[in-house]
């Protein structure tokens, strides 16, 4: 009997329906979800920091030129 047991069968991946899937599916949403929830404002807060780095050595390019005289 544990001979026979322990004869190699073919490792078949389970059959998945529709209901499987749409579990899946929403498990998969609902982890997505709960991801940007928790590290969204930091990516917000981040993107915000680097915008305002990027603007003010934009600013400190700028030439400024003497007025021409009319």
């Amino acid at each position: 009997m544990n001979e026979l047991l322990s004869t190699a069968i073919p490792a078949q991946p389970p059959r998945q329906d529709a209901r499987d899937l749409q579990s899946r599916l929403y498990r998969e949403i609902g982890l997505a979800a709960v991801e940007a929830a928790l590290f969204a404002p930091d990516l917000l807060l981040a993107e915000i920091q680097q915008r305002q780095i990027e603007r003010g050595a934009a600013e400190a390019k700028v030439l400024t030129f003497p007025n021409r005289a009319a």
